[in-house]
């Protein structure tokens, strides 16, 4: 399980990443000690290193990420992503070509995000807040207004069903258009979407490996199998003595709520649910487990 960050520098600690693994064995569930990553390039690197550890071993994997995996529903064709590869899929290639994410953490996400927002035909939105040095016409600080118009007969969601869903229920998960300030995850989505896709298609690991709910509604039986999958901490309530800095507190929560389901027997058929969804969330905004 993965607490991610958009950093543009090296850190550690709080609002830093965070990596919590744990395997289940003959005793149970052990757990290692979390790794805190002070740059995204070296988190990665780590997980690379993990998962190919389990396929080599014939395992299977659950790798959580705590950002987005897709946008509200008719993003990708509003940008008038062509091909005939599914909307999520095309967003991703999209990100991939446009985000630039340096091994020091340095990147490009309020740029991208200024682009895309000129790329729909409108100033100021749909992503909105940025520091000050970063503002321009195509990106400022305040929210739009949303639904967002991006043409007469077409407007884009303010949140994907799955955000709508937690926040109805009192969890109030943040719009993924929203940029900058503690708690927002757009950021981490734009620098976390081509990291994710640089493990999932790998030469070494695509023939075994899936993203969830979009290519995969089932875990089925393979060995070996890895499920990339979104996660949101809040789905479970915090163990905060299991490490003393939040971030890590919740990772090692995550770990042990799913390994506990895992045992019970009830994680498969949490990984199944979304396939009675609507085809907007299995092909382009995607859904966080447990949701």
């Amino acid at each position: 399980m993965v607490d991610w960050s958009g950093a543009s520098v090296p850190v550690r600690g709080a609002d830093s990443i965070w990596i919590a693994h744990g395997k289940r064995n003959g005793r149970g569930l052990e757990i290692r000690e979390p790794l805190n990553a002070p740059t995204r390039a070296l988190a990665v690197a780590h997980l690379a290193d993990v998962i190919d550890t389990h396929i080599a071993a014939g395992e299977r994997v659950l790798v959580g990420f705590d950002f987005a995996f897709g946008y509200p529903a008719g993003f990708a064709r509003a940008l008038r992503l062509r091909g005939t590869a599914p909307a999520w899929r095309r967003t991703w290639a999209a990100l991939a070509e446009l985000v630039t994410d340096n091994d020091d953490n340095t990147n490009n996400r309020f740029r991208v995000a200024a682009t895309l927002n000129r790329r729909l035909g409108r100033r100021g939105g749909p992503f909105w807040n940025c520091p000050a040095r970063a503002v321009e016409a195509a990106l400022t600080m305040t929210r739009p207004a949303f639904p967002y118009r991006v043409h007469p007969a077409r407007s884009l969601s303010e949140y994907r069903e799955a955000d709508r869903r937690l926040r109805a229920s009192g969890r109030f998960v943040q719009s993924v258009w929203k940029l900058y300030t503690p708690g927002s995850v757009g950021s981490q989505t734009l620098l976390g979407i081509p990291r994710v896709a640089a493990l999932r298609f790998d030469a070494r690991r695509a023939e075994v490996s899936r993203v969830w709910p979009f290519e995969a509604t089932s875990a089925g039986r393979q060995r070996p199998f890895v499920l990339h999958v979104e996660i949101w901490p809040g789905m479970v309530p915090l163990e905060q003595t299991l490490h003393p800095v939040k971030d890590a507190a919740q990772v090692l929560t995550m770990v042990r709520s799913l390994g506990a389901r895992d045992a019970g027997g009830e994680l498969l058929a949490t990984l199944d649910r979304p396939r009675r969804l609507a085809s907007t969330v299995l092909g382009e905004e995607g859904w966080i487990l447990g949701a």
